[in-house]
């Protein structure tokens, strides 16, 4: 499986709990790719696709979010940020590592956080 670009925090359509649904960049669509539910739930590749539909990858200027990109000297660090920005309303978060243990953090706000 690819691994995801964009990670964000959906409700799981069989317990109702804050699920991490994981998204691919395909050109002018973005694709659900994964799924982490944290007590445990499972969902097809078929019926994730039908939960969360692939979103457009184009927005209009007043949708548009502001897009923050931080490098950090560890993925501790990197992971503690992304906890902080997923409590404060972050759309979606990605995190990259990088070489010397370097992570590069993206949080893309919803326009209400902008």
């Amino acid at each position: 499986m690819t691994e995801s670009e964009w990670i964000t925090w959906e409700l799981c359509p069989r317990c109702g709990d804050r699920a991490a649904v994981g998204w691919r960049d395909a050109g002018q669509f973005v694709d659900p790719i994964e799924f982490d539910c944290p007590t445990g739930c499972r969902l097809t590749i078929c019926q994730l696709v039908r939960t969360f539909p692939p979103a457009s990858g184009t927005v209009s200027a007043e949708e548009a979010a502001r897009v923050e990109r931080l490098v950090v000297d560890d993925q501790r660090e990197a992971s503690e940020i992304a906890c902080d920005a997923m409590r404060r309303g972050a759309a979606a978060i990605a995190i990259a590592a990088g070489v010397d243990r370097v992570a590069r953090v993206t949080i893309v706000w919803r326009p209400e956080h902008s």
